[in-house]
């Protein structure tokens, strides 16, 4: 009985850590479009209206896919699974819905008040660390913070993971009752 437990709690973990990896691929994908997609919009720190539409979303992420699998030499020749891309957009299609919230949330929290200076990287970080923060209720909000701590190290300017930490931690405070 022991050992059928243990074998239990051994292939939960492994599930359990092949979502995690899933969770994280699929997070690193959101963070290259958005980065990208912000990166060529006229507007600071703004995620074009078009996009708010399914079609238009679809379009844009199927253009994406090309120069992303090209250039991510950590995945490279992978692609999507069909649960990570679900993931990967349901994180894009939250960042657009919510943006003005978050985006407020941000200004409101960071000690970077003039968010014209903040780089890009890091506003992606948070807005898809806060959309997950008041939107994933399954995800446990330490995961939630490290992993975009463990982005903001990797794609980041060096001093971004104590500053996304700080910016996050306060919004679970505001978006989760217990933390």
């Amino acid at each position: 009985m022991n050992s059928t437990h243990s074998t239990s709690n051994s292939n939960s973990n492994s599930n359990s850590n092949s979502d995690s990896h899933k969770k994280s691929h699929g997070r690193e994908y959101a963070l290259h479009f958005l980065y990208q997609v912000m990166a060529q919009s006229k507007a600071l720190h703004s995620l074009p209206h078009g996009l708010d539409q399914i079609h238009n979303l679809d379009k844009s992420l199927v253009e994406f896919d090309g120069t992303y699998f090209e250039n991510d030499s950590e995945h490279k020749g992978q692609g999507l699974s069909t649960e990570v891309r679900n993931f990967s957009k349901k994180l894009i299609q939250l960042s657009i819905q919510f943006q003005k919230d978050i985006h407020g949330e941000i200004q409101n929290l960071s000690s970077e008040k003039n968010l014209d200076k903040m780089e890009n990287v890091n506003y992606c970080l948070l807005l898809m660390g806060g959309i997950e923060l008041k939107c994933e209720a399954d995800t446990p909000t330490a995961v939630i913070i490290n992993e975009y701590i463990n982005m903001a190290k990797k794609f980041g300017p060096p001093d971004s993971a104590g500053y996304i930490n700080n910016v996050l931690d306060k919004m679970a405070k505001l978006y989760r009752a217990t933390v």
